[in-house]
């Protein structure tokens, strides 16, 4: 009894390291706040009496890329749409200069520690705001990244709300005012479809991080694939089926109507059609 609780408790631990990971696990941190705007002389400003505020803070040791267009990395994108009224525009901050993790060569710009994404509600709204959001971004470190998409709902409630605060953020709001509120983001292609009935906005080309650093002929492929093929003999998972693997080819050659030599060579030859056979058709 004791030796299949701990069995049991040993899958477990399996299936649970090797669960992928949940929207909880990501590194960021990510917070609707909402915001009463005061009036502003001369009617500078968004037309917005209310202000969303996401606010995302990635973990320490990690960024993710601003919305600036970039030969490396993918910007952030919001969408935001508000019950009853449909997309609405956004106002991204400028980010931080850094060096980027793969090419030093390049100043990118990202979003490191408490950034956030403003998004002014029309006047012609009244709360409670309720809003379905959709964040994309590319979270780094120095050495990975972690590509995400994560559904962000909102829901305000009744207010009032409070005046903006003294947080150390907010000096970013004048500055995402200058750089102009941004066009509402492409909705998912999915979202696209069915608000187009009979057009196909998804491409099967492939698309690149880094571009350069891909094998996109057939030589370098054949050549990759034969090195990969190689390796894997050394891998700790294929060592256990190396010796049951010689003992069956060289076992099944003890006897038969052809000699030991060419028995051999019809068992890895029908052994080797089998696994192109079987890849073939995973492939299709």
């Amino acid at each position: 009894m004791r030796r299949i609780f701990v069995f049991l408790a040993f899958l477990a631990t399996l299936l649970t390291a090797g669960s992928p990971a949940s929207a909880t696990d990501l590194p960021l941190s990510r917070d609707w706040l909402f915001f009463e705007l005061p009036r502003v002389e001369g009617g500078a400003g968004p037309a917005a009496d209310h202000l969303a505020v996401l606010l995302i803070r990635p973990h320490p040791g990690w960024y993710t890329y601003s919305d600036a267009k970039s030969p490396v990395g993918q910007p952030t994108r919001l969408h935001v749409e508000l019950e009853g009224f449909g997309p609405l525009q956004v106002a991204l901050p400028p980010g931080q200069m850094k060096k980027d993790a793969v090419d030093r060569s390049l100043l990118v710009e990202v979003y490191q520690g408490p950034t956030p994404l403003f998004v002014p509600l029309p006047r012609e709204a009244q709360p409670p705001y309720r809003l379905r959001a959709t964040l994309r971004l590319l979270l780094c470190t120095e050495d990975q990244c972690l590509p995400a998409r994560l559904d962000l709902p909102a829901d305000s409630g009744p207010g009032p709300f409070p005046a903006p605060g003294k947080d150390s953020w907010w000096s970013l709001w004048p500055q995402a005012l200058e750089r102009g509120l941004a066009a509402p983001a492409a909705p998912e292609p999915a979202a696209a479809q069915a608000a187009a009935p009979g057009t196909h906005p998804w491409s099967f080309s492939p698309s690149y991080l880094q571009a350069q650093r891909e094998v996109t002929t057939l030589l370098p492929a054949i050549l990759f694939g034969l090195l990969a093929g190689f390796l894997l003999n050394f891998m700790p998972c294929v060592l256990p089926v190396v010796s049951l693997k010689l003992s069956a080819l060289l076992g099944g050659t003890a006897s038969g109507r052809l000699p030991r030599q060419e028995q051999f060579r019809e068992h890895n030859l029908f052994f080797a059609l089998g696994v192109l056979a079987y890849f073939l058709f995973l492939s299709l």
